[in-house]
């Protein structure tokens, strides 16, 4: 039977994938402002790194129980990467044997397969990585969904198509590439250089703790609703969070799990906290009710 992860799984997106950062004070990308800085404003990232130096790899892995594909690499490169999407497309000559293990997904979920034949398979690791370092956990899902790929005799019916990369640049903004890997090139998102850090001076915002992530996009900015998405952050940074929260004042008819925590302050303010392990993101609201 499919598994399906407690995970939040999106299409391949440049514009999710470059809002992800790296810690700006971090030793790597101090180095690479200083290798770099005398010529920042032409630095192209289409060049910035070969294929080469994303060491992936698909591997059997377990979470929370659950068995899945991992969709697992190393950053071999200078500069930290942010995010890595991978989509796959079917490989020529697959016979109705082999979509033949696809029937039992098809059978189940009807809305979520139509044809056999216009499957694909999507991967991705957004965990960021610093040079050297390896993330791991992280799936391989169906058409884009949160159902996983179930083992590899699936997964060798696909090969890979498009690669988009998220780098922190020597600006220490974000930068898009793709790899085609038909024609075996880098090109550049057209979005250019993308902020990786943004907040409010709302006040409603001012009712939070002083952020202080990695990255953070900002949805909503409304006086009576405040919604943004922080990445790169542990398990420990979403636990001390909760604490920074509660210290301002958010203890009121409090509710906490694993990965939400939900509260009211004095003045009925409403915190929620959503917290993504598979991603290392958060999700935070306010909200003030009339």
């Amino acid at each position: 039977m499919t598994e399906k992860l407690s995970i939040k799984t999106v299409e391949l997106c440049i514009a999710g994938a470059i809002l992800l950062s790296t810690g700006c004070s971090s030793n790597a990308a101090e180095g690479q402002t200083s290798a770099t800085s005398k010529n920042s404003t032409a630095f192209a990232p289409e060049e910035a790194i070969k294929i080469e130096d994303i060491d992936w790899k698909v591997e059997d892995a377990v979470n929370d129980g659950e068995r899945f594909l991992s969709f697992n690499y190393t950053n071999n490169s200078s500069y930290t990467i942010m995010d890595v999407e991978l989509k796959y497309r079917q490989k020529e000559g697959i016979t109705d044997a082999e979509y033949a293990l696809f029937d039992n997904l098809k059978a189940e979920n009807e809305y979520l397969i139509e044809d056999n034949k216009k499957l694909y398979i999507f991967a991705y690791n957004r965990k960021i990585a610093d040079p050297g370092e390896t993330v791991t956990t992280s799936p391989v899902v169906i058409n884009g969904t949160g159902y996983t790929v179930e083992n590899m005799d699936q997964y060798n019916l696909f090969e890979p198509d498009i690669m988009t990369v998220a780098i922190m640049g020597p600006d220490g903004k974000g930068y898009g590439i793709y790899y085609d890997y038909k024609s075996e090139k880098f090109s550049a998102s057209s979005q250019g250089a993308q902020d990786l850090h943004a907040w409010s001076d709302s006040n409603l915002a001012k009712t939070l703790p002083d952020p202080d992530f990695t990255a953070d996009a900002v949805s909503s900015d409304k006086d009576d609703y405040f919604y943004v998405y922080t990445y790169g952050i542990s398990s420990q940074d979403y636990k001390d969070y909760i604490k920074a929260v509660q210290e301002k004042g958010f203890t009121d008819e409090k509710e906490e799990y694993s990965s939400s925590y939900h509260a009211k302050n004095s003045d009925g303010i409403e915190v929620s906290l959503y917290y993504d392990g598979i991603e290392e993101s958060m999700s935070i609201c306010v909200e003030k009710k009339s």
